[in-house]
């Protein structure tokens, strides 16, 4: 099951597919925040699995 993404500063959800699109698109950056509603604290994305999407100097 696809968890639901909420990213600090932007209002939605977002699916993993979402939030991959948009850092592929260098739509966000390694220090953009994102949680989960079963996060208990938000994580900077340059320290999550999805740091592997981020391109070179984003």
């Amino acid at each position: 099951m696809n968890k639901i993404w909420r990213i600090r500063g932007k209002e939605g959800r977002f699916t993993d597919e979402e939030l991959i699109r948009m850092i592929e698109k260098g739509e966000l950056s390694k220090d953009d925040y994102i949680s989960t509603n079963e996060m208990k604290t938000w994580m900077k994305i340059k320290d999550t699995i999805y740091q592997f999407y981020l391109k070179r100097g984003n």
